[in-house]
Order: structure tokens, then sequence, then C-alpha cells
């Protein structure tokens, strides 16, 4: 459950909950927010003045140059059918199902269910076809139902071209707005529907199940274009993870106006779409960019579980597990901790392709590529769909040119680094991210290290067909290749030389020296080492004690070793290891473990650093293992812990590896989580192998998950320095310690 432990011990906050609400604070209160006009003032749209009409787009949050007083279609493409996101999706059915279609409003939906999740509503399980009208029971659908469609695989591109066609044909409208909710993956795509059972030979991307692809996106849009007549959508929002990247916004630039994404992964309350289909009803004459705009200002801060008392009451219960109620101000403050949303004017994407190209010819012309690998390393980076075992290939554009630009001493990098920022301005409609997603500009980019670069799945080859769209008009997969081949930039095809990594370097290390032989808990040892290398990224503390007598480890803790001085650039803290290319290293170490616990059971546990920070406490960790639904499926999962120990999120994947799309799931009383235990085993030929086995469980209940310190057991102890490099590559050196 998430914690409350920041709302209950903050004197500021009860005073700020109490009477000092900013401007901002104030759009919380849902009766306040609605429009309504002033008495005497005409409420015909038509006859507004500009002063007035001005005045009542922002009054919704919306952009200020109506695009005319049409009509409009709003079209929801839901895909439900999935335990982690079941409940989810239909709760976002039955928000905007509050407001309903209106004369200037149609709403409708197509939603496929989940067979053995959430079991509300008659725990119906295949695909309908709903005209939203207005109602109040969040319990139901109450909306007319036009098509029962049955079992549909929502993953295939022809269901969603018969959806987006069967919707225009039968209502059509001035503008039309296209919303998919599912799973999301960035460039790959997402939606993936497990029933019917996938099609093998749908799958493009190894190790992803079929899902619907980007390019199969396009290609859909493409057909809807062709088949209809429509110049453009006026706004494709995409209410998915990890969508809110260059190559996403690229590719749907020819076939909409505007578009709605978010960089990161999107908590489970998903967006608010009362306030938004509200906002639109108050003034259809917003047009798509006041309609992306509304989008990214009421997310979070207007969602209906947020601000309407009943429905927080639920969510407050399901989420955190209280029934005391906490001001909307304070529970927006809590759940936009790691959120992202970005508002595009897809007009503006080729502008800012433009500026990347002529960033990809300078930086192919003579720049040291280390001080490029260097600024990879330290962007802001978001959630990996491609495993665990190499670096997040998801990075913020704008931060990274920033980084660039304080990296290099060439005048012709700042100044393309200065272009992209400005046009990603320029493009950029509204934004919104968290404390913990400091640095995000609200357009990723994907660079991948050596080794995703070359693994199946997400190599080369998989990026430049699944987002052709992107990769056909842009130079920046040409660069990917020069930064890792050498190639020259003008050769698109594949690569041909071997894939070295200029962020890479064989690091070496003294022998390292530890003052003793045995420790215990307030008896460390120091051990002590001198690294030496020019491209050092982090380093980490290793701890594992000898298992068997087959001389396996099982691995006990990594953890960053801090710098003695840090870097921030936007807010976001990186190690400074300094220029002499030798470090110093010297720290102690006693036999203390991390465990979660739910206050009673203790689970030794592998907590690994997520997100660096300046101290134990603005650090991040993660543990891995699987989920079970209460009497459904498992999954393999990851908690999320910050550095005060207190659980924040749950992430489960659509399968059993830790590859492919991801959603956040808030637990029901009686899930449980299996701990993984990771072990490294040497071979007698020497090679080394890393295998992890199930360990015990916790479950979910009325008492927080937490980690904390536990005494380690005695025993034969393995402490090692970690180094990696900027390339993600990892050098290592142990001792031995005994615990007794």
């Amino acid at each position: 459950m998430k914690p409350l432990y920041r709302w209950i011990l903050s004197l500021t906050l009860l005073v700020a909950m109490i009477g000092g609400l900013t401007a901002c604070d104030e759009n919380l209160d849902y009766e306040e927010w609605e429009y309504e006009p002033a008495a005497g003032e005409v409420q015909d749209e038509e006859d507004y003045s500009q002063d007035e009409q001005a005045e009542a787009d922002q009054r919704v949050g919306a952009a200020l140059e109506p695009a005319g007083d049409g009509s409009w279609l709003v079209m929801l493409y839901q895909d439900a059918d999935d335990e982690t996101l079941e409940e989810d999706i239909f709760t976002d059915l039955n928000e905007a199902e509050r407001v309903g279609s209106s004369d200037m409003v149609q709403i409708v939906a197509q939603i496929d269910r989940y067979e053995d999740g959430f079991d509300g509503d008659g725990d119906w399980s295949e695909t309908r076809r709903y005209y939203l009208t207005a109602d109040e029971d969040l319990s139901s659908i109450q909306s007319e139902e036009v098509e029962n469609l049955g079992e549909v695989n929502m993953a295939d591109g022809e269901v969603l071209k018969d959806f987006v066609l069967w919707a225009m044909s039968e209502y059509p409208a001035d503008h039309y707005a296209l919303i998919l909710s599912d799973h999301g993956t960035g460039w790959p795509g997402g939606w993936s529907d497990p029933e019917p059972a996938n099609d093998p030979d749908a799958m493009l991307v190894d190790g992803f199940d079929d899902m619907l692809y980007l390019n199969e996106i396009t290609a859909v849009l493409a057909e809807v274009q062709a088949q209809t007549g429509l110049e453009k959508f006026d706004l494709i929002g995409m209410d998915a993870c990890l969508m809110g990247s260059l190559e996403v916004f690229s590719a749907l630039a020819p076939y909409a106006e505007y578009a709605v994404a978010s960089q990161e992964t999107e908590p489970a309350m998903g967006w608010a779409y009362t306030a938004v289909l509200e906002g639109l009803n108050e003034n259809p004459a917003m047009g798509g960019s006041g309609l992306a705009e509304l989008i990214v200002d009421t997310y979070i801060d207007s969602d209906s579980m947020i601000i309407d008392p009943d429905m927080r009451a639920i969510y407050l219960e399901r989420a955190y597990d209280t029934d005391e109620d906490i001001s909307p101000a304070a529970l927006a403050r809590e759940e936009k901790k790691s959120v992202t949303l970005t508002a595009v004017d897809l007009a503006r994407v080729a502008d800012l392709n433009a500026s990347v190209d002529e960033m990809a010819r300078i930086l192919s012309d003579g720049i040291n590529q280390k001080v490029v690998a260097r600024a990879r390393s330290h962007a802001q980076s978001f959630e990996s769909v491609f495993g665990d075992d190499e670096p997040s290939p998801y990075i913020d554009l704008g931060h990274f040119v920033k980084l660039l630009k304080k990296e290099s001493t060439s005048e012709r990098v700042a100044a393309a680094a200065d272009a992209i920022r400005a046009a990603i301005d320029d493009a950029v409609l509204a934004e919104k991210h968290g404390d913990e997603k400091k640095g995000a500009t609200g357009i990723s980019i994907y660079f991948p290290n050596s080794g995703l670069f070359e693994m199946e799945g997400s190599d080369y080859q998989t990026y430049v067909h699944v987002a052709g769209d992107f990769t056909n008009a842009s130079l920046w997969d040409e660069f990917l290749v020069y930064h890792y081949t050498g190639e020259p930039l003008s050769e698109s095809a594949a690569p041909e030389k071997q894939v070295t990594a200029p962020g890479a370097e064989v690091v070496e290390m003294t022998e390292m020296e530890v003052s003793g032989d045995t420790a215990s808990v307030g008896e460390p040892v120091t051990i002590s080492t001198t690294v030496m290398g020019e491209r050092v990224g982090y380093l980490y503390v290793f701890t594992g004690i000898l298992g068997d007598e087959t001389g396996n480890v099982y691995i006990l803790d990594i953890d960053y070793l801090d710098s003695d001085t840090t870097k921030e650039e936007d807010g976001v803290i990186y190690p400074d290891w300094g220029d002499e290319g030798e470090i110093e290293i010297e720290f102690d170490w006693e036999p203390v473990q991390f465990a979660i616990t739910d206050g009673e059971t203790y689970i030794p546990a592998l907590l690994e650093p997520d997100a660096y920070g300046a101290s134990l406490e603005e650090t991040s960790y993660t543990v891995d293992g699987y989920y079970t639904f209460n009497g459904g499926d498992t999954r393999y999962a990851r908690l999320y812990f910050s550095g005060e120990g207190f659980l924040y999120q749950v992430m489960v994947f659509s399968g059993m590896e830790d590859r492919g799309a991801m959603a956040e799931v808030i637990p029901d009383e009686g899930d449980t989580f299996t701990v993984f235990e990771q072990w490294i085993e040497s071979g007698e030929d020497g090679e080394v192998t890393y295998w992890y086995a199930e360990s015990d469980s916790l479950t979910f209940g009325e008492e927080p998950i937490t980690w904390d310190f536990i005494e380690a057991p005695v025993g034969d102890y393995v402490v090692g320095l970690l180094v990696e490099d900027l390339d993600g590559n990892q050098y290592e050196q142990y001792v031995t310690v005994s615990v007794e």
C-alpha cells in the first residue's frame, strides 16, 4: 500500500491543507473548477466577444485559440483485457460516463475486459461498444450498449481500424479525438491482448507479445485517412506508459494535429476523464490544442479520484488502506511524484527532427564520443521494457542535450543543443512531471547502450523497422550506427562494422586492501583500492555470502558508493569522480542487509539501486519477484521503495519475465509477492552464470510493506567493488571477510 508518512509528519503540510492552498490548489475543488456563465453573460458561444471567449477557455484550462464551433466525436479504444489494468480502465470509462455525450460532444467506447480479473458489473469479459450517456453510477456502465463483438483481439490493427471507421461513420463530427488506453512500451508500441491466444507470426519484437506495434498503428491511421478522406485527427491521445517519445510523435505527425502521451510509466489512476470531457462539453470550440492542454492540466490534479469526496474515499481505502480523509491537494502531490505527461503540437515535430539531425551531423564530425556517452549515461531516464540487465535506453532529449552542452567544449555542440531545446519548447504545448522526474522536458528519445544496440528485440534492425516512420525521416538511427561503429553518417544501411562502445573502457583497480579478516555489526572493516579509468559512470558495493560447498554466492546487497562530490543538472544528481583518471576509494563495510517486511514477517531481499541520489534518503530501490493476484494470475513484478524505506509503487509485467509492457497495480488484500533470491554460480570452466530462485512471500493486507536493515547471518562473505563504465559494462574486484 502507498505510504502516508509524508502527510502525517509535516506540520507545514497540515497548515497548507487547512488554509494555505495556492491558486493552483483551488482548481482541485471540482465544483469551483466547473465553468458557470456569469449573470447576464451571453451563453451562445457564437456571440462571445474575444475577451469573453478567452476567459471561458482559461476557466477550463484550454488553449486560447479556438478552432471553431464544430461538433466533436471522442473515440475511446480501451484494451482492458489484462488483469493488471482491467479495473483501472473500467473506472476510466465510468469517469467518462459521468459526463456523457451532448449535442456538441459525442463519446463512444470500445472496451475489452479480462475473464478472471476484476469482477464488477457482472464480470463480463467480451468486447463491447457503447454510446456514452451521462450517469453517476461508478460501479457499472449504464450507457447504451451499441454492439457486443464477442471476444476480439484488440492487439490487431484491423480491430482498431474497424472501430474507428465504425465510429466515424455512425457519429460524424467536425472534430475527431482518438484516445487509446492499455499498456505502452515506447517505440515498439503497445495494446497487447492475451485473449484470444497470441499469434507468433504477429510478434515483431523479440521477447514481446503480440500487440499494436508502432508501424501497425500508423498503417491503420493511413488507411483511415484514405477511406474517410479525413485530413487529420484533431487529437490522438495515448493513455499508456512510455509513449511520449520523438519516435512516437514523429509517427503520429502525418495523421493528427496534436498528441498527448507520457514519457514515463503511468499510474493506475490514469487520465482525468471526467474533468477533460466536462471541459470539452463546456467549450467545444477549444480545438485540438485546447483539448491536448486540458488533458495535461487536469492530469492527477483534477482526477475524480482526487477531487470527488466519495471516489477519493474509495481510492484511499484501496491504495493506502486508510479510512481517513486526505485533502485533494495532499493526495495530488503524492500521486504526481513520478508522473509525466506531454501535449505536443505535431506540426512542430518536423522542426524538432531537423534540429536533432543537425546535432547528429555535428556529433559525427570529430566530436569525442566519450562526451556523448557521458551525457547519455547521466541523462534523466525512464523505465526500460528491455530487461534490467542494461541501462534504460529511454532518455529525456532536452536533458541529454543540455548535458552535452555542459560536457562539451564545442561551440557547435552548444548551439545545436540550444536549438533542440528551443524546438522542444516550440513543440510542447503543455508538460507535467513530478519531483522524482526532474530534468524531464516532455519528449524522450531512444539511445541504447552497445548491449541493447545489438540485443535481439532492441537492436538496430528492429528499431528501424518498427519505428520506421521516424528513422526513415531522421538521421538519429544513422548517428547511433556512427556512435557504435564509426561508420559515416551518410550510410543508412544496417551496421557492417564491429560494434564498439565509446563509453566503454577497460577499467583497472589496484589490489583491494582490507583492514581485517572478520567483521560484525558495529565493528566494520575498511576496504580500499584505487580505480583507474576516465569513463567511470557509477560505483557499487557488492555483498555476497558463500551459500554452499560448490562456491555459489548468494547476493545479499548491491548499493551505490557515493562520490565525495556530485553534479546536478535540472535537479538530476549524478556522481562526480573528477578528471584525474584515478579515483581513491575507501569505505567501511559491516554485515547488515535489507529485508522487506509487513511489520511482522521479515524476508531478506536484494534491493537494487534504481535512481542515484546524494544520500540514502534521495536514492530509490527495487525488489524483483513474482506477483500473484488473489485467486488469479502470477506475473513478474517489481516493487519500488524510497530511500526512507517505504513502498511507493508496484509494477507488474505482462508476462513472466522482466521484459515487455508493465503497469502499476494497486494491491488488493490477499495478493502476494514472492521475493527472488539471486545467485552467482561459477562453473568448472570458470564461466559465471547468474540465476534466481523463489524465496518467501509477503501477503498484502492491512500493514504497509517497508524495508529495513537486519543483521546479516554468520558466514564467509565476498565483498566487492563494482565499477560501471559509461556504457553500462561492469568490472569488479573482491575480498573475503568472515562474519562471526
